[in-house]
């Protein structure tokens, strides 16, 4: 039986699994940040106010691009609408929700006669495909 594979052009699980990576990183590296004690050798005012700038400014830089990635994602899940698409036996079967047990019987019984695998010499792919979908809907 062909299996039915779906591309997901939204990029919400992408959106997720980003998110569920880079979220911990992002939350550890900016506590690390705030609470670091900064060690340097060298005790020269010099030296001392080069270093601090220099380390400050790029691990600011990293941090300011990975939250706004964060960001990012974040607004891509909240304004991606997710659609799930439910199996709806009774449009397998041609029927509406509304009917009753006699209808999907008879309509059960029109559709197994219609895709009898004796009847016609079509692909036997087609044909298992068409009887399975017919007796889960049923």
């Amino acid at each position: 039986m062909p299996h039915k594979y779906f591309y997901d052009d939204s990029g919400l699980p992408t959106s997720y699994l980003l998110l569920s990576i880079l979220f911990p990183i992002a939350v550890i590296l900016t506590y690390t940040h705030i609470r670091r004690k900064k060690v340097i050798s060298c005790k020269c005012s010099n030296c001392l106010k080069h270093k601090n700038i220099k380390q400050s400014r790029w691990s600011l830089i990293f941090l300011a691009l990975l939250w706004t990635l964060i960001s990012f994602l974040v607004k891509n899940v909240l304004t991606i609408k997710h659609e799930s698409k439910a199996y709806n036996p009774y449009e397998v079967l041609g029927l509406e929700v509304e009917c009753t047990k006699s209808q999907v019987k008879s309509a059960f019984r029109k559709l197994a006669l219609k895709n009898d695998p004796h009847k016609f010499k079509d692909d036997e792919k087609v044909k298992a495909e068409k009887k399975l979908s017919c007796n889960i809907a049923f």
